[in-house]
């Protein structure tokens, strides 16, 4: 829960010396920079998970309108890993399209990069993406994350030249 999760960072903070990013908190950071209230979430999660995050989301503020769970060939969170960019694609295509202020892809072992195609979509951010821009901004740096979704620190340009198409 969110009072948890503030405890949990609070300590490891003090532990160490310096600020953590958690995965969920850096989410709804994320969100909140992108003005996102309304989101589309893609998880590959046992649907007890997905309600957790749900009620989660819900907790901090966020409304999920639509949600695509990517099926997995086990309950183990691990088989997560071997989702590929397909299914990553094949979720993002059952979305709706209007109607939402983002999308949220989450689970950090599933591919996401190559199968973003941002066109005429909301912003889209991942819990990879959260996490490292949280962590960015900790660090010092401002503005890491804007209403682009994943478009930010040139990673539409530098995904477009890894895939051949730049």
């Amino acid at each position: 829960g969110v009072d948890e999760e503030a405890k949990i960072a609070e300590s490891c903070a003090a532990k160490f010396g310096y600020p953590i990013a958690l995965a969920a908190d850096s989410i709804v950071w994320a969100l909140e920079k992108l003005n996102a209230r309304n989101i589309a979430v893609i998880a590959p999660y046992p649907a007890a998970l997905i309600e957790a995050g749900h009620h989660y989301l819900e907790a901090r503020g966020v409304q999920v309108a639509a949600l695509e769970r990517v099926t997995t060939s086990t309950a183990d969170t691990r088989s997560i890993y071997l989702t590929g960019i397909a299914d990553a694609r094949a979720a993002l295509a059952r979305l709706p399209k209007s109607g939402i202020d983002a999308i949220l892809i989450s689970g950090t072992g599933m591919p996401t990069l190559g199968a973003v195609d941002t066109h005429g979509l909301p912003p889209i951010i991942s819990s990879n993406l959260c996490v490292a821009a949280r962590a960015l901004e900790l660090a010092g740096k401002r503005d890491v994350l804007d209403g682009r979704g994943l478009e930010p620190m040139g990673w539409r340009t530098r995904l477009e030249e890894a895939l051949g198409r730049g």
